[in-house]
């Protein structure tokens, strides 16, 4: 994992901006705090995918959630 963190912190030095895919069945396992603290000074997309297996008030509070922290985010429409 040390190795893979430290590739990951090269490669954020290279990009604008990052999009961060986050699994609505399980959210909060997808965030990872040391990730997090890297991309801290870049500008950052919260995409909120599969949102069509969860409870629909379970991604509200995770839109709730993303919009006090003033995150930008899109939630995925599940393709037909």
């Amino acid at each position: 994992m040390t190795k893979a963190m430290r590739m990951m912190q090269e490669s954020v030095k290279q990009v604008n901006c990052v999009i961060y895919v986050l699994d609505c069945r399980a959210v909060s396992s997808c965030i990872n705090p040391k990730f997090d603290e890297m991309i801290k000074d870049k500008p950052v997309l919260y995409i909120l995918t599969k949102s069509d297996l969860v409870e629909q008030k379970d991604v509200k509070l995770w839109i709730n959630y993303l919009n006090s922290k003033n995150q930008k985010f899109v939630v995925a429409e599940p393709s037909k």
